[in-house]
């Protein structure tokens, strides 16, 4: 009977460890390296250097916040947050704006955040405005109204950055730049003083220009943490038992013809073009279901109006949109050429038009300025902001689109009439908007996915890799987030603390475990 007894309390003492283990697991550890695998190739991290190709572009927004910060940023609502900048008040007018500084703000090399030094900061760069301090404060004025001046501040040109007397580049944000090797490697190290708290781990390690089977092989093998996965390999990721971080729709992918209709037909072509191709067959088989069908220029969940933009298909109006040429209609059209789903869907699109008797030819392109590109080329943008406007006028100045010279932005829907006058003459013909994703690898932890990736930003600062105790124990690292059941993430120091404690408590039941073993009968 006794030794009975003594069985069923070692069996409940092991379960009580493993939950106590499972829990421990689950609490945020500080160190380690993060490895990042990209395709894209930055010379530079830099709020004011803009590269030209779309894939550097997209890996300059993913890292930027990492390092630089502004007096606002913009939440993945649209709306303005503060950061450095603590709160602000304007006139009626809207053309004084009065900003209090956040206290206890240190730059990358140890000094203090004032408002002259932001102010400095603010003035190395050509401003409609007028920035001076007035005590204490930052006050920006202009002689014309500025309600738009808090979504101006988010944009990254604004981000606080100064030059030291080395070259050395200095901002505020989580991480600060250790190392950088132009196009291939750069080395993120944690901020120690970070206002928001320190990183999680000591340092992030960004490879860049790796290939996406490159990236895979790395990650399979170990030796990648976050590598970037194309959206035709998501599912097959997911089956593999990896985890999946996916944004909103960041990206546009469109029909860019290479000048305006110059004649009605033409016109007449390119909206039985739109009209004939099965946009909705092509996100369930080749899109796997990642992203929307879109007739916009903006996602919806940016604009509010995007479902004002049909994308349904009829091919039956499209067919009586074909100018009789006495002959069928012949489009070429271009994709990257090292872009496999970008031919896979140019392949479907030809497959869909000849429905409408129209004659669709994929070519693929090495260099889209070649002279002889063909007429219409499928290309993906990312969507640079989440502020409406200047997300349109992004898109349009990617697109070489021509805005109205009339457009009066203050009023409501006049980004609605602006895009409808950008796609009247079908110089861009929209498709789809698409996420970005991202797969982790077994040693990451985080509260929650979209406590990492939503919209433009990863945000590694709230990630952690697995500390040597969880591993050692062998806790599952393959649910889908390792957190808590918390609706918002707890501040990084306070994970701090939380984790300590449950350390303590998991050793010292540990201990007394292992006593109880070489006690028992």
């Amino acid at each position: 009977m006794r030794r009975g007894a003594w069985r069923w309390f070692a069996l409940i003492s092991i379960l009580i460890l493993a939950a106590v283990a499972a829990r421990a697991g689950k609490r945020a550890s500080y160190g380690g390296e993060l490895r990042v695998r990209a395709s894209g190739q930055l010379t530079k991290l830099d709020p004011n250097f803009s590269p030209v190709s779309a894939t550097d572009a997209a890996l300059r927004l993913r890292l930027l916040p990492l390092v630089f910060e502004g007096l606002v940023r913009l939440n993945d609502q649209g709306l303005p947050d503060p950061v450095l900048a603590a709160s602000w008040t304007s006139s009626a007018d809207f053309r004084r704006w009065n900003f209090s500084v956040r206290s206890g703000v240190r730059f990358h090399d140890g000094s203090q955040v004032t408002a002259s030094a932001l102010v400095d900061c603010l003035t190395t760069v050509e401003n409609p405005f007028i920035v001076h301090e007035y005590e204490g404060k930052i006050v920006i004025e202009s002689a014309d109204p500025m309600p738009d001046l808090l979504r101006d501040l988010a944009m990254p040109e604004r981000a606080i950055v100064r030059t030291t007397a080395d070259g050395a580049i200095v901002a505020t944000g989580p991480f600060r730049i250790d190392q950088w090797e132009p196009g291939k490697k750069g080395v993120l190290a944690a901020f120690e003083d970070h206002w928001g708290g320190r990183p999680f781990v000591d340092r992030i390690l960004v490879e860049m220009g790796q290939p996406p089977r490159n990236q895979w092989m790395e990650l399979e093998l170990g030796r990648a943490d976050v590598v970037e996965v194309p959206i035709e390999e998501v599912r097959n990721s997911v089956q593999r038992g990896y985890r999946i971080l996916t944004s909103r729709p960041l990206e546009l992918m469109a029909l860019s013809f290479a000048s305006p209709a110059a004649a009605p037909q033409e016109l007449g072509l390119r909206r039985a073009l739109s009209l004939a191709i099965d946009r909705d067959a092509i996100l369930r088989v080749l899109l796997q279901r990642q992203g929307e069908a879109t007739g916009s220029l903006l996602p919806q969940w940016i604009s509010g109006y995007g479902f004002l933009f049909s994308a349904t298909r009829d091919v039956a109006r499209a067919r009586s949109m074909v100018p009789p040429l006495g002959r069928e209609p012949e489009l070429t059209v271009g994709y990257p050429a090292p872009d496999r789903l970008a031919r896979s869907i140019c392949e479907r699109m030809a497959l869909d038009v000849q429905a409408a008797g129209i004659r669709l030819r994929p070519v693929p392109v090495q260099d889209t300025i070649d002279s002889t590109a063909p007429g219409a080329m499928l290309l993906r943008i990312p969507i640079g902001t989440l502020d409406e406007k200047r997300a349109l006028l992004s898109l349009a100045s990617r697109l070489e689109l021509r805005l109205p010279e009339q457009a009066d932005w203050s009023r409501p829907g006049s980004a609605f009439k602006a895009e409808r006058e950008l796609l009247r003459d079908l110089r861009v013909i929209p498709l789809f908007h698409l996420p970005v994703c991202y797969a982790v690898g077994p040693r990451v932890r985080f509260q929650r996915p979209e406590d990492v990736f939503l919209t433009e930003t990863l945000h590694l600062e709230n990630v952690w890799v697995e500390n040597q105790v969880s591993a050692s124990l062998g806790l599952n690292s393959n649910s889908m987030f390792s957190g808590g059941p918390r609706s918002t993430p707890i501040s990084r120091p306070q994970r701090g603390r939380e984790m300590h404690l449950e350390l303590v408590s998991l050793q010292s039941h540990d201990d007394r475990y292992r006593r109880f073993i070489s006690e028992a009968p």
